[in-house]
């Protein structure tokens, strides 16, 4: 099944991330556009097996993401930092 550990839009409003156990691959993040009405998933990136997803934050310009969690194996915390390209903007190829 899927656990949701975390979820936050990002500043603007039109995006959101979600951080948990999916069903594909373990740990998982998915991000969604969101257009006023339907949330479509645009992206999604497998976080490892065995890890786990403990925290998420948007910067305050929606261009970073930071990601606090833990590795497979005790004591592996780690916090990594995305830098999130072209917002997800499909006309800026």
């Amino acid at each position: 099944g899927t656990i949701i550990q975390e979820l936050h839009w990002d500043p603007s409003g039109r995006y959101l991330v979600i951080g948990g156990n999916g069903p594909d691959n373990g740990n998982e993040l998915h991000f969604y556009q969101f257009n006023g009405t339907t949330l479509s998933l645009i992206s999604n990136f497998n976080y490892g097996a065995g890890a786990s997803i403990n925290g998420l934050s948007w910067s305050t310009d929606g261009a970073m993401l930071a990601l606090g969690g833990q590795t497979s194996g005790a004591g592996n915390n780690e916090i990594e930092v995305y830098s999130i390209a072209y917002r997800f903007d499909t006309t800026r190829q």
